[in-house]
């Protein structure tokens, strides 16, 4: 196992989105760390057949945008920007509206208790996802599927600085500090719990359909991840520390996220 090549901060996350070049050339590194270096390389060779040698392929070519994961991406991609800009255009009704929209949640699930809502929250937040990825690695360790816990891994990573990027070019303010049940001082669009929640549970529900073959245990594993991908969201809403627009953004940005590393693992599993 390597030691730690890239140093996560804040700082130098942004600055691994200045360009797609640099981004490219972050991902073997990210994926080095995640298992060792042999792995790392041998990912970067997958990235590059996959993105790069097929794009001079036409039959390839052809196959690949027949994926529903890619065609997901490049559709829900510039949705995620135009809603980004009209956000932005209509700042002032559209934070109005959540604010209504906000204090009707509260109204509405005022009996929720607090503690509750904020250990249901907690399992949004990015440092906790670790934990998600141990059972994901023990799972592809399983089905000896390596390459794909690398790819999983390494768009964890890229979500994280995305949603810091955006975020800083956006620069919503959090809601009033009286409609917060919790003090939160960072930006505020996109939501960040509502991203990875989206991100990773489209990856998992991909696994659960491809792996999964007892049709009653994938219902009840579908019924628990989507569930899990409404319930983060709506936590923080009613804690008062995101806008609903703000989770709508998240998930439209986690969505594409996860689509296009989906069509990622099933590239990688092709060659």
């Amino acid at each position: 196992m390597t030691g730690i090549l890239i140093p996560f901060t804040p700082v130098t996350l942004k600055g691994y989105l200045n360009s797609f070049q640099d981004l490219m050339q972050v991902l073997p590194e990210i994926s080095k760390q995640v298992l060792n270096d042999k792995i790392g390389q041998a990912v970067s060779q997958i990235l590059s057949v996959v993105i790069f040698q097929n794009l001079c392929n036409k039959k390839v070519m052809r196959e690949i945008f027949k994926s529903k994961s890619l065609i997901s991406f490049l559709l829900l991609l510039p949705v995620f920007i135009m809603y980004t800009i009209l956000l932005t255009l209509f700042i002032n009704p559209v934070t109005k509206l959540d604010t209504d929209i906000i204090l009707a949640v509260k109204r509405i699930f005022e009996f929720l208790p607090l503690n509750l809502i904020v250990a249901i929250t907690d399992f949004g937040f990015s440092s906790y996802f670790i934990q998600f990825l141990i059972p994901i690695f023990l799972i592809c360790l399983y089905l000896r599927k390596y390459f794909t816990f690398v790819l999983i891994t390494m768009g964890y990573f890229i979500t994280l600085p995305a949603i810091q990027f955006i975020k800083n070019i956006v620069m919503r303010d959090r809601p009033d500090v009286h409609l917060q049940r919790i003090a939160e001082t960072e930006f505020s669009y996109p939501s960040g719990h509502s991203t990875t929640v989206f991100f990773m549970g489209l990856v998992l529900l991909y696994l659960v359909n491809t792996y999964i073959k007892n049709k009653t245990v994938k219902l009840i594993l579908f019924a628990i991840i989507i569930i899990w991908m409404i319930t983060i969201p709506f936590t923080r809403v009613w804690l008062g520390v995101h806008y609903p627009t703000d989770t709508i953004g998240g998930a439209l940005l986690g969505s594409a996220i996860g689509s296009l590393f989906i069509f990622f693992i099933n590239q990688a599993e092709k060659v």
